[in-house]
């Protein structure tokens, strides 16, 4: 009826039909770059129908040749189960009622088999959320298969919301931190929403314009921006238009497409009880039926009971005229509610306009919080404040520290990692942003989400000087190293200061910082134009993990860490 050339709203996660918005790209970016790493977890998490399989199954598409795939869709198993289910999967053999050893050992043997010949496995796990305790202990110890350069076996964990508190206790924090990468795909937004329709109609072979605006409105308010729910209504919206030999989608039959699916808008039968024609309305009509039964009844009857009937008559009346007058202090308090939010939103407008003026109308600043979410996800980190509790304490499991300086851009370009600026409005409000890329007078900036480029001169007048940032700590360090502290973090100070002189130095882990290794750090801030104090702290050990190491976020590349 339509001339199209397949299903375009489908339920099936069919790559073809995959909406690319900016954070499905950043989905699959972050797991195609997981994947690369060599070996850990990939996590990605969403809500239900946000589109997760659908990125996992585009993924697959994209990965080389030399990549072997075991997909488990069904996680409810034992971690016998699980291992015999990834065995099944590789086409590995396996004896009759193997033990966990048995199994261990041959899936050892056949990665080892695969690496020599330059094969990647990759273990992908959908509905993750339902995985025991005990099963991803055992998925943990997987990747503990290993050789002496990388991981044998890359794990995707992908599912519900629920996957992310389950991965936050304190048994499972060993596998926490081997996640080199993780996502949470939110809905789409009301702009992605008809972008996103008419890309599934396009790949379908239609060009027209199906979905008036105001049904896609309705739809997006219906589901939330949520893709399968969109398909759903869609799919049924469409069969409507077309029993009703129509060629177009209004709002109507998204409502009744909902009700159909949905049963209603339960929201709206609430909201409703102010507006004409609903739930006092409805009230009165039925009062009105029943004076109007009474009456019947009176005639019925005759006068045997006249009088009780009467009074019965009138309680009804004085029902309904309590019910006109409470409809009546309804709808004026709606008006007038409506009125106020219509004047708190013009007011938050402007003050929101006066914050920062140098900002597009579409970039709003943000708290400090929200800075925080946006700069952990650089290193990887997938932070949400209401689950995860204080920021600085979030980063310490994950072998990071938070740090709060103030200073120039001499120093944060010093520093060389993305910060958080402290930003005073004209109305004297505390305003933040992510500095992510410096270019000489150019830096790129991220607010809630969304980049900008600026200079410094448009920033010079709103910041204060003061600055945050979060790095990543040698193993076991408390406090700078200076003479006399011993432990794995001198051990990584003494070891990178050889490897920048190229010398190939075991170093023992519960080694002294000596007054050799002292007089080495003083001639290495000195080089480096760090102050120098002979003491380690974290300007030092940054300044010398930027040299010797480049797994972390810089100002001078947009990228993970």
């Amino acid at each position: 009826y339509f001339g199209l050339s397949g299903k375009p709203f489908s339920i099936a996660p069919d790559p073809r039909y995959l909406f690319m918005s900016e954070q499905h790209r950043e989905a699959l970016a972050h797991l195609v770059y997981g994947v690369g790493e060599g070996g850990g977890f990939v996590l990605l998490t969403g809500e239900v129908g946000t589109g997760k399989t659908t990125v996992c199954r585009c993924l697959l598409e994209q990965l080389p040749d030399n990549t072997q795939l075991a997909f488990i869709l069904n996680p409810k198993l034992s971690a016998t189960e699980l291992l015999e289910t990834v065995c099944d999967e590789l086409h590995i053999e396996t004896p009759e009622n193997p033990s966990l050893k048995d199994l261990n050992d041959r899936l050892n043997a056949y990665l080892l088999d695969s690496h020599a010949t330059g094969k990647n496995t990759v273990l992908m796990i959908d509905e993750a959320q339902n995985l025991s305790t005990e099963v991803l202990e055992q998925i943990r110890l997987l990747t503990n298969l290993e050789t002496n350069k990388q991981k044998l076996l890359q794990i995707i964990l992908i599912g519900q919301p629920e996957l992310k508190d389950l991965l936050a206790k304190h048994e499972l924090r060993q596998l926490a931190q081997r996640i080199t990468a993780r996502y949470h795909l939110r809905p789409l937004t009301q702009e992605e929403c008809p972008a996103y329709i008419h890309h599934r109609l396009s790949v379908s072979g239609y060009q027209d314009h199906l979905f008036e605006d105001k049904a896609i409105e309705e739809l997006y308010r219906r589901t939330g921006g949520v893709p399968r729910l969109i398909n759903v209504l869609c799919d049924r919206a469409m069969l409507g238009a077309y029993a009703k030999n129509r060629k177009t989608v209004d709002a109507k039959m998204i409502k009744h497409a909902a009700s159909e699916i949905m049963g209603g808008d339960q929201r709206e039968q609430q909201a409703d009880v102010m507006k004409p024609g609903r739930t006092p309305g409805q009230g009165w009509r039925l009062s009105t039926i029943a004076v109007v039964v009474l009456l019947a009844v009176v005639v019925v009857l005759g006068f045997g009971e006249r009088e009780k009937l009467l009074q019965s008559l009138a309680n009804e009346q004085g029902e309904v005229s309590n019910l006109q007058q409470n409809y009546t202090q309804l709808t004026e308090q709606n008006l007038d509610l409506r009125a106020q939010l219509q004047q708190l939103l013009a007011e938050k407008k402007e003050r929101e306009e006066q914050l920062l003026p140098f900002l597009p109308a579409n970039i709003k600043p943000t708290n400090r919080l929200i800075a925080y979410a946006e700069l952990l996800s650089m290193w990887g980190l997938d932070y949400n404040a209401s689950l995860d509790g204080d920021v600085c304490d979030y980063v310490l499991q994950y072998q990071r520290r938070c740090e709060v300086d103030s200073g120039t851009w001499e120093d944060i370009n010093l520093l060389d990692r993305p910060v958080i600026l402290e930003l005073i409005s004209a109305t004297n409000q505390r305003l933040y942003g992510v500095v992510t890329q410096v270019s000489g007078e150019e830096l790129l900036m991220n607010f809630d989400g969304k980049s900008i480029r600026l200079s410094r001169q448009q920033l010079a007048a709103y910041w204060n000087g003061n600055y945050a940032y979060v790095w990543a700590t040698p193993p076991d360090y408390q406090e700078p190293l200076k003479l006399n502290t011993r432990g794995l973090a001198v051990q990584w100070l003494k070891t990178g200061l050889a490897k920048l002189a190229d010398i190939d130095l075991i170093v023992p882990p519960n080694v002294a910082y000596d007054e050799d290794l002292q007089y080495q750090v003083l001639q290495f801030q000195q080089k480096y134009g760090l102050e120098a104090d002979a003491v380690a702290g974290p300007a030092t050990l940054i300044m010398l993990n930027s040299i010797t190491n480049s797994d972390h976020p810089s100002l001078s590349s947009e990228g993970e860490g």
